[in-house]
């Protein structure tokens, strides 16, 4: 406990508090964003070299390009939280430049990374429930048409916020000098709560749909299991190989759509 001259007390100082800040943001979050931007643009050269004759092939591109975008942001927030750079002699305001540069775009593409799972969920369910249909009904072409309309719609969204602020010269009284901050508009209250209003919509809407979509799914996956053990004339041990990959299909379901709730609830 820390007592502070108002005679509060706080549960760890100030000096703990940004030690574990900078551990977090800074150490944990660089080294994992790095990670992220290698492995994300291994990912897209091998959906390059594969093609996009494949919708699905289109989604997972789609879904690499916003997930670079999340992680090429963490780290750009990263850097905005270094303590070792000098932003105060830059005369940068870092935690009012990181705001739009670095926490806005994070929070978009992660949005956006949890409709394109939402969407490759739907596309699975599909595969499933019509395997004979599926190509007519969602082609390449088709496919895009919607990636598109998701980046745009969520960029939609986001735009009342950089309506409502902008980066620009701000006097600081703390350094007394001119540092480049976050300067808002009048209206901002009111054109960040549309914003977010809209944000939000969208993101219950996205997790409900996820969520019935991948239910669906494990049941689809599931009575298809039962119906090949009812139908095949294999052995036991094929019989347990075909059991065993359709656990495994359904277990790498459940993480993937995991995941995309988890960047769907993702705060920055």
């Amino acid at each position: 406990m820390t007592p502070d001259p108002h005679g509060m007390t706080y549960l760890m100082s100030l000096a703990t508090l940004y030690t574990i800040e900078t551990i977090n943001t800074v150490v944990l979050s660089g080294l994992v964003s790095i990670f992220g931007v290698i492995s994300n643009l291994v990912n897209l050269t091998i959906f390059w070299r594969h093609g996009f004759r494949e919708s699905i092939n289109v989604g997972l591109t789609a879904l690499a390009v916003s997930d670079l975008g999340t992680v090429i942001s963490g780290a750009i927030l990263s850097v905005c939280f270094n303590p070792l750079i000098p932003y105060s002699e830059m005369r940068v305001n870092n935690r009012d430049v990181q705001y739009l540069v670095a926490a806005h775009p994070r929070f978009c593409f992660a949005r956006i990374t949890g409709l394109i799972t939402v969407y490759i969920t739907l596309e699975r369910c599909l595969c499933v429930a019509l395997p004979l249909h599926v190509k007519r009904i969602l082609t390449p072409r088709r496919t895009f048409a919607v990636v598109v309309l998701i980046f745009t719609l969520i960029f939609l969204i986001e735009t009342p916020i950089y309506m409502a602020h902008k980066l620009d010269w701000k006097f600081s009284y703390a350094l007394n000098r001119s540092v480049i901050s976050l300067v808002s508009r009048s209206n901002a209250a009111e054109l960040e709560n549309l914003s977010f209003g809209l944000s939000v919509c969208v993101q219950l809407s996205s997790f409900g749909l996820l969520l019935i979509l991948t239910s669906t799914l494990v049941l689809l996956l599931k009575k298809r299991s039962e119906w090949r053990l009812q139908t095949t004339s294999t052995g036991a041990s094929d019989k347990n190989n075909v059991s065993r990959r359709e656990r495994g299909a359904i277990r790498l379901t459940l993480m993937v759509d995991v995941d995309g709730s988890f960047k769907l609830f993702q705060e920055y």
